[in-house]
């Protein structure tokens, strides 16, 4: 049986040869939903209640093994929204950008595309001209219209570089190394780090509060740490997980998202539950989260490329199917 997925029906290489000549990758929206059940133990922290039939358009489950396979170059590492919720860009480890939305660009990326420590992904403003990579060197490559505030680049590093946040208005980024250790650029200020104390599980992540006071690290374990204005809400860090955390975002009522490998979402503070992909099976593990402006949804993006979309957070691409 053939299997076609739109805007990936070319041999990998040479499909990804032809992206990043023209740094084209279209995307049609897919009109399948489901309601998602939160099944057995760790899918939400005890301060919340499951949100009723959430709603989620999800692309995992249908896309083949081929352009975006977990541990390799090509594995996607991150999401980024627009800043108006209106799209977002997926990146993969060798500095690969896919756009849907208004997150579609025509421009291809000046960073080194074969660098695999690529670690995240970031909107630099509101023009969704501009993003930041960084890589696990901590190296920074600003694209499009973004500004370069510094980067740890040729610096010590006790641990590789495995996050990055912007700050609310996009003038400064901190980036976050496993052990912890918190590096701030442009307006972002340093609150603190991880970096002297002993972890049971090294940092995964890094989300700022809502005015950029302060920021939230998360271990693999789900082990949460707060600084400057960040409020403690909770964590998982003790607690029985089915696959580690990786990934964390922040909520705009205040709280916080924790996602982990096989898509179980648990939520803290304000932060509403809205769904999450535990229970289902993925091509790709699951390896970010991004939340909407409003806090009432948020994005999840696995190694394959796949997009799950929960709350208020629309779908855009992409869109994979099996004629």
């Amino acid at each position: 049986m053939a299997h076609l997925r739109n805007s990936h029906w070319l041999h990998p290489q040479i499909e990804g040869a032809a992206r990043r000549r023209f740094g084209i990758h279209l995307s049609a929206t897919v009109a399948t939903t489901f309601a998602v059940l939160a099944i057995g133990t760790g899918l939400v922290s005890n301060s919340m209640t499951l949100a009723a039939s959430a709603a989620a358009l999800r692309s995992s489950d249908l896309s083949p093994q081929g352009a975006f396979l977990p541990g390799t170059p090509d594995s996607v590492v991150g999401i980024a929204p627009t800043s108006d919720d209106l799209g977002y860009r997926t990146i993969t480890a060798n500095s690969f950008v896919s756009g849907y939305g208004d997150g579609f660009t025509a421009s291809e990326p000046i960073g080194n595309p074969d660098v695999v420590g690529v670690v995240g992904i970031d909107e630099a403003s509101d023009d969704p001209g501009g993003w930041w990579e960084v890589g696990a060197d901590g190296s920074v490559a600003p694209i499009g219209d973004s500004p370069f505030y510094g980067s740890m680049a040729g610096g010590s590093l006790n641990a590789p570089v495995v996050g990055m946040a912007a700050t609310p208005d996009g003038a400064g980024y901190w980036l976050v190394a496993a052990d912890g250790g918190v590096f701030s650029f442009g307006d972002a200020h340093f609150y603190g780090s991880t970096g002297a104390i002993k972890l049971n599980r090294p940092i995964v992540g890094l989300a700022p509060t809502r005015d950029g006071g302060g920021y939230w690290l998360v271990a693999a374990d789900g082990g949460v740490f707060s600084f400057g204005d960040a409020t403690f809400y909770g964590s998982m860090g003790g607690k029985l997980l089915n696959a580690p955390v990786v990934g964390m975002a922040s909520s705009a009522s205040g709280g916080y998202w924790l996602v982990a490998a096989d898509g179980g979402v648990f939520s803290f503070g304000n932060a509403s539950f809205f769904g999450s992909m535990a229970g289902t099976k993925l091509n790709g593990p699951i390896v970010g989260i991004a939340a909407t402006s409003s806090g009432l949804g948020y994005w999840l993006v696995g190694t394959d490329n796949g997009v799950f979309t929960f709350g208020d957070a629309p779908f855009f691409g992409p869109t994979y199917y099996v004629p």
